[in-house]
């Protein structure tokens, strides 16, 4: 009788550490600290918008000259209702501009990455909720020619 009741009592604690430890270590979310038009102007880190962020649109340019793809993309958060750009990967030049039809756009410039000789960028949002948005980019290639990038609408 013992016996059963050590086990038991041994289940019990395994069990009760096992859920603890779960509990404890389950990442909390960071709620989202704007919406819609409140989210014009901010970046979506910031703000948690990016918890939930879906990949739009991606466009690609290949620099035969770097040997690599420069990468333009629309990103978009259903909590948020707001849309901004990126690129990456850019070597030379770069802007980034995300427009949308309520009339607001928010733009970048690119930022150096020394790690790897590339240039990133990423716009503050623009209000989406029941508008479209699209992210453009202009980047200056290895022999100087402006190339113009666009995502589809969203």
């Amino acid at each position: 009788m013992r016996r059963t009741t050590m086990i038991a009592f041994v289940s019990a604690a395994t069990l009760a550490t096992s859920v603890f430890s779960i509990a404890v270590r389950a990442p909390i979310a960071k709620a989202a600290t704007c919406y819609a038009a409140t989210c014009y102007n901010k970046m979506a880190a910031a703000t948690g918008c990016s918890a939930d962020m879906q990949t739009i649109d991606t466009e690609w340019y290949y620099d035969p000259y770097y040997g690599r793809a420069e990468e333009l993309q629309l990103f978009y958060s259903p909590t948020c209702r707001a849309a901004w750009g990126r690129a990456q990967g850019i070597e030379y030049g770069l802007s980034v501009n995300t427009y949308s039809t309520s009339g607001e756009s928010r733009s970048c410039n690119g930022i150096y990455n020394s790690t790897n000789n590339t240039f990133y960028c990423s716009t503050p949002m623009v209000n989406d909720a029941g508008y479209l948005s699209t992210a453009y980019a202009n980047i200056t290639s290895s022999t100087g020619e402006q190339v113009p990038m666009q995502t589809i609408s969203y």
